[in-house]
């Protein structure tokens, strides 16, 4: 396979404290196309601040570090629409790779450029982020995904999203699952200033079992409130339920999850920790009862397939994603339910059985889903799409 330079454009504004799905799919995914055998060179487009976190990789990686002040949302987008087109030729790039296309896209030509999307619920929603963003994505965003003609999906659900709803043809789509990266949550975290002893993060609960939900605090979309209503249905049946912990930061409209925490009847049985370390989180998910994923709209849904990795029982929303990545293994309830959401809940608190039931198929998913790497499969993608070029550029005789 012959040599080219290949841009990479990962997701990584958040920062590292702030690990987001998409930042998770990001330095996955360049630790992985580190590991594996190819001529490729890269070409890393990050944040300064962020540089740190990828000094290990080989000497095949090219680190071209943001100013901060390009990293603020306004600039950001200047950066990618005008900026990155004119580094990515500097470096000579023969393909560029956007890890968010639903965030962020650029003027560099579409035919060279292979652009990811996580998901598209902004498409219909005005009332998730307010007007600027909603216009931002409907009429910048979209209008730049339908010029696209390699876009890599990251699940088959976002695959028809994108198909359906933007009239974009399935010739241009490249469905490739994300993977769940284990092995992280056995290496203590980097950012050490941030850690906690697990006993202080769960003192409100000493030894009891708790139901867990791991996901940024992103109201309405990823629903606390409902399910903080379908707890207290099921503290109204069993008053010693086991607890309720929510793990992940801060996100769009937050204060609604903290005031209806705050302001329910099972307020001393519900917890908030907010950001934790990697290592925190795998200890929480390997004392946790029960994993819950309420959300009523996902792209792809890493932490159910980290909890599957664990052998938790899993219950979750149905939506056409998780039927794609869990198969039988969740009990499935209606996310608009709160009455729904504490039947399955209870259930499964009552039938040791069918607990048992659902840590095997739990297991048995996770086994298959680490059987695939999504990194082989998007560097035969760039090798593609650099080829096309050099081809079309020999039949112009360039």
């Amino acid at each position: 396979m012959r040599h080219c330079v290949i841009g990479l454009v990962p997701d990584l504004i958040c920062g590292f404290s702030q690990k987001s799905g998409i930042y998770m799919f990001s330095k996955a995914l360049i630790e992985s196309l580190d590991q594996l055998e190819s001529q490729a060179r890269f070409v890393l487009f990050i944040p300064r601040s962020e540089a740190v976190n990828f000094s290990h990789l080989s000497s095949r990686f090219t680190i071209v570090r943001i100013p901060r002040f390009f990293t603020s949302d306004f600039w950001n987008i200047i950066w990618h629409l005008a900026v990155l087109p004119c580094l990515a030729r500097y470096h000579r790039v023969e393909a560029l790779h956007l890890f968010a296309g639903n965030r962020r896209l650029s003027l560099f030509p579409p035919q060279r450029t292979l652009a990811t999307v996580h998901d598209i619920y902004h498409y219909n929603q005005i009332k998730l982020y307010g007007l600027p963003r909603f216009l931002y994505f409907r009429f910048v965003i979209c209008g730049l995904l339908r010029r696209q003609v390699n876009l890599h999906a990251v699940s088959a659900s976002t695959a028809t999203d994108l198909h359906q709803l933007l009239g974009i043809p399935t010739t241009s789509i490249h469905v490739i699952q994300n993977v769940c990266d284990r092995g992280r949550f056995d290496h203590r975290d980097r950012d050490i200033d941030r850690e906690r002893p697990l006993a202080d993060l769960v003192e409100a609960a000493p030894g009891s079992p708790y139901f867990l939900y791991v996901s940024s605090l992103d109201h309405p979309r990823k629903n606390h409130v409902v399910l903080i209503r379908a707890y207290e249905r099921v503290l109204q049946v069993c008053p010693q339920a086991p607890f309720l912990v929510f793990v992940g930061p801060d996100f769009s409209s937050s204060e609604v999850i903290h005031e209806a925490i705050r302001r329910s009847p099972a307020a001393d049985r519900l917890l908030s920790l907010g950001y934790v370390t990697d290592q925190q989180l795998g200890a929480l998910y390997r004392q946790a009862f029960a994993f819950v994923h309420a959300s009523s709209f996902e792209g792809f849904g890493y932490p159910l397939v980290e909890a599957m990795s664990f052998g938790l029982p899993v219950l979750c929303s149905d939506i056409p994603v998780f039927r794609e990545i869990a198969g039988d293994a969740p009990l499935y309830f209606d996310p608009r339910r709160s009455e729904n959401i504490a039947a399955k809940m209870l259930a499964l608190m009552s039938d040791g059985t069918l607990r048992e039931r659902c840590i095997a198929t739990s297991l048995q998913m996770a086994r298959s889903a680490a059987q695939r790497s999504n990194a082989p499969l998007l560097l035969d993608l760039y090798h593609r799409i650099a080829a096309r070029q050099h081809r079309g550029a020999a039949r112009r005789g360039l």
